[in-house]
């Protein structure tokens, strides 16, 4: 799993994380594109992690909003779930900022979706 909800999100931990090579290197991905997080990185990210060989990957919602910039809030920050340690309004009020029927109008998120979990079901029932 990229991230849970105890933790910063994909996109928070990319912001944050100054030596992202060592995750790329791990993931078979090469330290070319260790600058912005793009849809198209993240997917290529979402992919490995996906086909890394666990029985389960679980993924965060906020983390699969990669793959669409229009789906991401504003400040990664607002992302996360729960900041443990901390009591504040923040921790556990995390509300998505698609509508769930915009969510599933959007073809070309769902679409990508769709390619990644294509790749998943191949390779955990060959």
């Amino acid at each position: 799993t990229p991230s849970v909800h105890d933790t910063s999100t994909l996109r928070q931990w990319w912001s944050e994380e100054r030596d992202r090579r060592g995750f790329l290197n791990a993931l078979g991905l090469g330290t070319e594109n260790d600058g912005e997080l793009t849809p198209e990185l993240a997917q290529r990210l979402l992919s490995a992690l996906m086909n890394a060989g666990s029985r389960l990957c679980l993924v965060p919602l906020q983390d699969w909003f990669l793959l669409d910039s229009e789906l991401l809030s504003d400040d990664p920050s607002l992302e996360r779930v729960n900041l443990p340690g901390t009591v504040g309004p923040e921790n556990w009020s995390y509300r998505m900022k698609p509508f769930l029927e915009d969510l599933a109008r959007n073809e070309p998120f769902i679409g990508r979706l769709q390619e990644i979990s294509r790749v998943r079901r191949v390779k955990t029932t060959a």
